[in-house]
């Protein structure tokens, strides 16, 4: 029945796009990949715990496939493998997140499928912009399909590894990233046949190609002044944005913020010290003081005194944690919501209500 119901949602809907052949690829690529997943699904489950003694709100949930199925071989490919970037795992940290998993065959193919009925679609939406010169049309389509090749020559080496971090406070905002790829090379072709097409003006950002190595990574730097007019920018920025990227066989990194160049020599130089161990497929957390006290620094208000003032207070700054692992033919994941974010909500709630009854 829900097959059915989905079929017809997705006719009507091709019926109304006038027969749009990308976007009808793409949707009917994503209805046959949800076919699969009702047909071949055994069980879903939630659950969610109030814990009073560890002041959190814990919501859980899994995901199991039929065994034998394609679906199942697909989660069965899922295990969690050395990285390169799990130094972003940081009790510091405003945020993090970080992934290192390998990916079966099946999941690789469905991957691809999608990808390229995606492409396909913003190809045939960049033919259709109006007033584009052909050859700017067939330039942008180009450079569309090298960045294809590039994820679709990624996921065919059989792993994902992605690290991300994000530290913050009061006039601080550092942020580095790094993630595996095929072929770092093309990666870096293509950024520099991009910085080429950069406008050559005063205002405009400055490429800077090659500027050195970090243990083997190729630096670039782009930079680009901040109007004096932008003051909030300049507070957490600096007078200049500077965006650090770095390119190495198989892998890109990316880095933004003042001080951000020693937080992405860290993530590279630390990315052979990994050992896998226990740790889960995936895993992400936030912690909103930081946030908040930033915020704070660049221009307050009375929300924003009232959630900082909660969030001090708290034991857990406000956290928000996501876990994923992998189970028998599936994989299950958990939220934890701390006390502390409740706490910045309801404060911020209250001092939005006392601001509306103070303007009338």
């Amino acid at each position: 029945v829900l097959i059915a119901q989905l079929r017809q949602g997705f006719e009507q809907a091709m019926r109304q796009q006038q027969g749009e052949d990308a976007s009808r690829e793409l949707a009917e690529t994503s209805i046959q990949q949800l076919e699969t997943v009702v047909k071949e699904a055994d069980e879903l489950a939630f659950g969610i715990n109030i814990d009073q003694s560890q002041q959190l709100i814990g919501i859980d949930f899994s995901f199991t496939a039929l065994p034998g199925t394609q679906l199942a071989a697909g989660y069965g490919g899922q295990q969690a493998i050395p990285s390169l970037f799990s130094s972003v795992i940081r009790d510091d940290a405003a945020a993090f997140v970080h992934s290192a998993t390998s990916i079966s065959p099946e999941a690789i193919d469905q991957a691809k499928t999608s990808i390229e009925s995606s492409m396909g679609m913003l190809r045939g939406a960049i033919a259709d912009q109006g007033g584009m010169p052909p050859e700017q049309v067939r330039e942008f389509q180009t450079y569309l399909d090298r960045l294809t090749d590039i994820i679709i020559e990624s996921l065919a080496e059989g792993k994902s590894d992605t690290g991300a971090i994000v530290l913050a406070g009061s006039n601080q905002f550092q942020f580095a990233l790094g993630t595996f790829v095929g072929d770092g090379t093309k990666v870096a072709d293509l950024a520099k046949d991009l910085a080429k097409k950069v406008p050559d003006a005063t205002d405009a950002p400055k490429f800077k190609i090659d500027i050195g190595k970090i243990s083997g990574v190729t630096m670039h730097l782009v930079e680009g002044d901040v109007p004096e007019s932008e003051d909030e920018v300049r507070a957490v920025f600096g007078e200049k944005i500077q965006v650090h990227i770095g390119t190495a066989p198989k892998a890109i990194y990316l880095a933004g913020g003042r001080g951000s160049k020693e937080l992405l020599q860290n993530l590279i130089t630390s990315g052979k010290a990994d050992n896998v161990g226990d740790r889960p497929l995936s895993q992400f957390k936030m912690r909103l003081l930081p946030f908040m006290q930033l915020a704070q620094s660049v221009e307050t208000n009375d929300v924003i005194e009232a959630m900082v003032g909660a969030l001090a207070g708290s034991t857990d700054k406000g956290a928000m944690t996501v876990v994923g692992k992998t189970v028998p033919n599936g994989s299950s994941g958990r939220m934890t919501i701390g006390e502390g974010l409740l706490k910045a909500i309801g404060a911020a709630v209250s001092a939005a209500q006392q601001q509306r009854q103070h303007a009338f």
